[in-house]
């Protein structure tokens, strides 16, 4: 992913979802940051099961 540093929201967003730098470039004329995520899991694995009772 990429965003502004500037950005502040989006930097704590990709902070909570595990994101580590990869690096930084500039583009738009502000500084961007160029970040992945190793690790994955779709939503369902982590979602409670709404179907069940209890």
């Amino acid at each position: 992913m990429s965003t502004q540093t500037a950005n502040g929201c989006s930097m704590r967003l990709a902070a909570t979802m595990a994101f580590t730098e990869v690096g930084m470039f500039e583009e738009y004329g502000a500084e961007q940051w160029f970040a992945h995520r190793t690790r994955w899991r779709p939503i369902a694995d982590t979602a409670p099961d709404l179907g069940k009772p209890g």
